[in-house]
């Protein structure tokens, strides 16, 4: 942007049948590599490979599996709920009465029941986001995954619900990449952690190979405070 450089050298792979974690702290570049990685901003330097489809060059193709979900959500504001997600099943080519089992379950899974003739407009953030996650699970699986701050704006039954049905989407081959800066829950959900500070990535691995790199870190939090300029003295 200018000429701050938001992203260097990033080398990164999410493969089917994981969750990785990226985290930061605010100013990492965490929502900047997604945002490229979803398509919707271009990469001054290197490319990004989606389901074998360069976004770049074949953005139709590579996006048309992958699901993503903004910090900010925003959404069709004059479409009811319901509508929106009827929408977005009709796009992926969900068969009507398939989409209509599908708008159920998940309006269940996520509490938006009450709200599926609503105004997208009048929803609450939190209720915009619940939507949002609904249009990329009302079309069938494996997805590639692109969410950032997912879990920000849930409450502790959607959180769990979110989580248990990510780890559902991982072991049926979906590739899930999220931010995140709660690190209990990035603890608690991803196989893998790319830690990023100020553009650049600072660590990565299993919790194992992480504890490797800092050996006195007693959990990921202070594994993620070592390597992003050292644990605060007492």
């Amino acid at each position: 942007f200018g000429t701050n450089v938001a992203v260097r050298r990033l080398n990164l792979a999410v493969h089917p049948g994981e969750i990785v974690g990226l985290v930061g702290p605010n100013g990492a570049g965490k929502t900047t590599t997604l945002r490229i990685i979803a398509g919707i901003i271009r990469p001054t330097r290197g490319r990004v490979i989606v389901n074998g489809h360069d976004i770049t060059r074949h953005g139709i193709e590579a996006k048309r599996v992958i699901g993503y979900v903004p910090e900010r959500p925003s959404c069709y504001e004059n479409l009811k709920v319901r509508e929106y997600l009827t929408f977005v099943a009709k796009i992926y080519g969900v068969p009507t009465h398939e989409a209509v089992l599908r708008i159920a379950e998940y309006a269940d899974m996520l509490q938006l029941t009450p709200f599926l003739d609503a105004y997208v407009g009048t929803l609450s953030k939190g209720n915009l986001q619940r939507t949002l996650l609904a249009g990329v699970f009302v079309r069938p699986p494996p997805y590639v995954i692109v969410f950032d701050e997912p879990i920000y704006g849930l409450d502790p039954r959607g959180a769990w619900s979110l989580k248990k049905h990510l780890k559902k989407l991982r072991d049926q081959g979906s590739a899930i990449l999220i931010s995140t800066h709660i690190l209990e829950v990035a603890e608690g959900l991803c196989d893998r952690f790319i830690i990023m500070h100020e553009g650049d990535v600072v660590g990565q691995g299993t919790l194992e190979e992480l504890r490797a790199q800092c050996p006195d870190a007693r959990n990921l939090e202070e594994m993620f405070l070592d390597l992003t300029g050292g644990i605060p003295a007492e």
